[in-house]
């Protein structure tokens, strides 16, 4: 094969796409204040990012690498969606002009496959691969790149791409999957005229964000073409099934769309993004919610309050996750805003569920407003200084000896059909032991203080993680 790196001056390329040098700063400023990913030293073998070149995106796609920056990579596998049509995967040619070191050797094996073919003309036409060409000189800088564009496939031949490219994985092979959500045209044609656009566009992806969380495809009932990216999606959901990857979980690190939404007879076409870090499930801790999910769900439980008392509320658009919709215990705590802090004013949970974890919240939004017997219903005048907290379980174990529980724990006593919860503090707290909280609980349900000694008595210990409003 002929020598594949060639060089590039990189301003024209940062100018084709309206990013200049000086940009970087502020598109990484604004990513991390709308986007903050959770540290982690898991390692992220597959990312999902978006494939257009709007700024939206752009945020989006920082996010993904910038989490990535201390993992340790020797090869990308980059995998973007055609704008023209052909059929298989388009393999570059010399004649490239992107300044990249490609991986000549796995490129060369690839063109033996039937469906890898070297393609000119798709690899000039696509902005999105130069894109992720300035993004990846960025971010991984001296990194060996194989760019495949993927054009007309059939569904069978998404495991036949997998099975080739799964022979090139190793454990330090990160594979990068650039495909946008989906594309509405024409969107105010189809949506009647008392619904919100973005609320729409919202309720539309919901299934497909949803799939990345199940790892399958299944119950997405959309053709696959080359404007909705479901092909890529095919793919992904192939590389899941694969037993590199089957500990894998997906980090959602959000969602957008190219549009504000805020003159809608200007909206004619309306692109939407999602980004997702697939991180290797060390801890096996049964709750991901990310950063994103977190402030849905306050979103969620904001809207949740409004309507309780019927106040006309513009429906905040929110994006109802895989994550979201798993069972999970949770503590909703409603607080005052005074002049000496916070006040609480009411919270109600329940340590385990069988409902969905947004639903569990609708529920817990209502009985903390109302049925809290230590407080007042909450008022509608009070609704402006109200703020939501959420607290999350995730962990119960059965406790033999209370001696492990800590101040950072929460606590549950149960006897005979009573029961008293100790929410998780954060709070030093220079008084506390396990045995003085203990006989706290036993006195709340009308106890003795010594009855969590006795052998009717059940303990449990929990651990949460709480999200605000600020």
């Amino acid at each position: 094969m002929k020598n594949i790196n060639i060089g590039y001056m990189f301003f024209s390329l940062f100018s084709s796409l309206g990013i200049l040098s000086s940009d970087f700063k502020r598109l990484e400023m604004l990513s991390s204040r709308k986007y903050q990913v959770d540290a982690s030293n898991e390692k992220a073998p597959i990312i999902l990012v978006p494939s257009s070149c709007h700024e939206n995106s752009q945020l989006l796609t920082i996010a993904a690498y910038q989490s990535l920056g201390s993992q340790e990579i020797d090869k990308i596998i980059l995998i973007l969606e055609s704008d023209v049509v052909f059929y298989g995967i388009a393999l570059p040619l010399t004649e490239n002009d992107f300044h990249i070191d490609m991986d000549e050797q796995s490129i060369y094996k690839l063109s033996k496959s039937s469906l890898f073919h070297y393609y000119a003309t798709p690899f000039f036409l696509k902005t999105a691969l130069q894109k992720q060409l300035l993004f990846i000189d960025r971010y991984f800088k001296g990194v060996k790149v194989i760019p495949l564009i993927v054009g007309n496939l059939l569904i069978q031949d998404a495991s036949v791409v997998v099975d080739e490219l799964a022979s090139l994985y190793t454990d330090k092979t990160l594979i990068i999957i650039s495909a946008d959500v989906d594309h509405y045209e024409n969107i105010m044609g189809n949506i009647s005229f008392f619904d919100s656009i973005v609320c729409k566009v919202y309720d539309r992806d919901t299934r497909v964000i949803q799939s990345f969380g199940r790892g399958s495809m299944n119950e997405i009932k959309f053709d696959v073409d080359a404007d909705s990216g479901s092909s890529l999606f095919f793919i992904l959901f192939e590389f899941l099934k694969l037993p590199f990857f089957k500990s894998t979980y997906p980090y959602f690190v959000g969602y957008d769309t190219s549009s504000s939404f805020s003159d809608c007879k200007s909206v004619d076409n309306v692109e939407s993004y999602a980004s997702f870090i697939f991180r290797e499930n060390v801890s096996k801790s049964e709750n991901m919610l990310g950063r994103y999910e977190q402030l849905q769900l306050l979103k969620s439980a904001r809207q949740t309050l409004c309507n309780l008392y019927d106040i006309p509320f513009k429906r905040v658009p929110y994006m109802i996750s895989y994550q979201m919709m798993q069972p999970s215990g949770l503590f909703v705590s409603l607080y005052s805003m005074s002049d000496h802090g916070l006040l609480l004013r009411g919270c109600m949970g329940q340590v385990q569920s069988f409902l969905p974890l947004y639903k569990s919240m609708f529920d817990m939004v209502e009985e903390a407003s109302f049925y809290d017997l230590r407080f007042s219903p909450i008022m509608h005048q009070e609704l402006n200084r109200i703020v939501i907290s959420i607290s999350i379980i995730t962990t119960l174990d059965l406790m033999t000896d209370y001696a492990d529980i800590n101040e950072q724990d929460g606590a549950i006593l149960k006897y005979d059909n009573q029961m008293a919860i100790y929410l998780p503090s954060t709070i030093p707290n220079h008084n506390w032991s396990y045995d003085i909280m203990l006989s706290d609980l036993s006195q709340q349900i009308g106890l003795s203080p010594e009855s969590w000694k006795n052998e009717k008595a059940s303990i449990f210990s929990f651990q949460s993680f709480v999200i605000q409003e600020e």
